[in-house]
């Protein structure tokens, strides 16, 4: 484009309202990427909704700045996807469907777990201390033994990788440790149960995605409206370090 810009045309104009980026008829529209900068610099726990999610993506800053340079520029790379991948080209990408046997989620009575005061441990998003990688039992939550007994996902043995699937907890892992002891314990229908062939893939597995990397790619494939969250078919897809 050439010629001069007249005057009082300068600058970003609204070619239509109520678009992606800004609503001017609704500034407190919440499904444009202003909204998604106002919710980041108030420190709110949020994800971009499926439609955000077509042309926009949340990145760590870190990942665009090159830091590998003798003479640092500060210039902003766009390909984070590469720039993350760079730090695992050495070894081989598998998805987590061909490294995990078992990818699973649980489920809860009808009529929720709240009444209950004994029975199997019922383990949710909160049940999952993302901050040390443990489960954190302080406010058990409990089914019935016969629930338990009848159900066909979603038990829980040692060892195994709980992963919050939606919601603001998204993303949060934890390896079962020895936290249940001899008590039978389930997950609900908000967390997938990951279960590799061998203790060493699954002890590894976990580092993987507890690390500052793996919880940055989780991120990527949280779709949904709202605080939206991983669904098992764009989980299995996810490609680790092997």
């Amino acid at each position: 484009m050439t010629g001069q810009i007249a005057k009082g045309s300068e600058g970003i104009k609204m070619i239509a309202p109520g678009g992606k980026l800004y609503n001017d008829k609704d500034r407190a529209a919440d499904d444009t990427l202003a909204a998604a900068v106002r919710k980041s610099f108030n420190n709110c726990n949020f994800v971009l909704s499926e439609s955000q999610s077509e042309y926009a993506k949340i990145v760590n800053t870190r990942y665009m700045l090159d830091f590998s340079r003798a003479n640092f520029n500060k210039a902003i790379r766009l390909n984070v996807e590469d720039s993350i991948r760079e730090l695992w080209v050495k070894y081989e990408l598998i998805k987590l469907d061909d490294i995990f046997k078992v990818i699973e989620s649980g489920s809860r009575p009808q009529g929720g777990v709240e009444h209950y005061t004994s029975g199997a441990l019922s383990l949710g998003g909160e049940h999952i201390d993302n901050t040390s990688g443990y489960i954190n039992l302080s406010s058990p939550k409990y089914v019935p033994l016969d629930f338990y007994e009848n159900a066909k996902v979603g038990k829980i043995r040692k060892g195994d990788i709980l992963l919050c699937k939606d919601g603001a907890r998204t993303g949060k892992v934890a390896i079962v440790r020895g936290e249940l002891g001899q008590q039978p314990a389930m997950i609900n229908e908000h967390v997938f149960l990951l279960r590799a062939n061998n203790d060493i893939t699954q002890y590894y597995m976990f580092q993987i995605l507890f690390s500052e990397q793996g919880q940055y790619l989780l991120k990527q494939y949280i779709t949904g409206a709202a605080q939206g969250g991983l669904n098992s078919s764009n989980l299995k897809q996810i490609k680790l370090p092997v």
